[in-house]
C-alpha cells in the first residue's frame, strides 16, 4: 500500500509542476516551472537560480514543495529528472527546445514513472505509449 501511495503522490507532483507551469507567467526557459530531485527529496518551482535555493517567494513556488519527501518519510529513494515544462505543458530542456527523449523518474528500488517527451503524459512504468 505504501508502494501505490508513494506512486500516487509522485505522479500527482509531475501534474502540478506541469499545471504550474501551464498557469504561471511564462517569459521564457530560464524562468520555466519544474521539478529536481535532490537526495530523497524533491523541489518544484521555477528553476531559476534565484528560485532553488529559496521558497521564500510565491513567485517561485509553494512552500509545501521545497524539499519534499514522498510519504514525508525520507528513507525512500528517488531519483531522476531535471524536469522543466514551457507555457504549454509540453516537457523542454533548459534551453527551451522540446525533449529528444523521456524523462524517468525512480521511486524506491523499482518503481518508475516516466514523463512522455512531447506530450507531458505521466504514466507508470519505463516507456510511453
Amino acid at each position: 500500500m505504501d508502494e501505490a501511495a508513494a506512486m500516487l503522490e509522485f505522479k500527482q507532483a509531475v501534474r502540478y509542476t506541469q499545471h504550474m507551469a501551464m498557469t504561471r507567467e511564462w517569459t521564457n526557459a530560464s524562468e520555466a516551472w519544474g521539478m529536481t530531485v535532490s537526495g530523497n527529496k524533491y523541489y518544484i518551482g521555477r528553476l531559476d537560480a534565484g528560485c532553488t535555493t529559496s521558497c521564500s517567494s510565491n513567485r517561485c513556488a509553494e512552500v509545501g514543495y521545497c524539499d519534499r519527501a514522498i510519504l514525508g518519510d525520507g528513507s525512500i529513494t528517488l531519483t531522476g529528472g531535471p524536469l522543466l515544462f514551457n507555457g504549454l505543458g509540453e516537457p523542454i530542456d533548459g534551453s527551451g527546445a522540446p525533449l529528444a527523449g523521456n524523462t524517468i523518474f525512480t521511486i524506491g528500488s523499482s518503481m518508475q514513472v516516466t514523463v512522455c517527451q512531447q506530450t507531458g503524459y505521466v504514466l507508470e512504468g519505463g516507456s510511453c505509449p
